[in-house]
């Protein structure tokens, strides 16, 4: 997540997360530097497609704060909030607002 934030310097840190069943992908997009995409080799997602932008530093910072090699990111939509959760400790749910981008 924050290799691929370098690169949205003109967004503040913006990424899109695009999450398929087989497939996750970040991507950030800046119009003076180029674009970033990373995909993610080790996740397990259910449900629809799902396309949601955020900025990065405050889920990095939720992942962190969980302080877990494994985290769950709760989503229930599109422009939803959703909750970063440690399963080990239910003591700290961090709640992340989406961005339109």
């Amino acid at each position: 997540m924050e290799r691929v934030s370098l690169l949205s310097a003109d967004h503040d840190g913006v990424i899109k997360l695009i999450l398929d069943e087989d497939e996750a992908e970040m991507i950030s997009r800046s119009s003076l530097v180029g674009s970033a995409n990373e995909k993610l080799s080790m996740f397990k997602f259910s449900g629809d497609h799902l396309e949601i932008s955020f900025r990065a530093s405050f889920v990095a910072d939720a992942i962190r704060a969980n302080k877990s090699e494994d985290v769950t990111i709760a989503f229930i939509g599109e422009m939803k909030p959703f909750v970063v959760r440690n399963d080990k400790d239910d003591s700290i749910d961090m709640l992340v607002t989406p961005l339109r981008a």
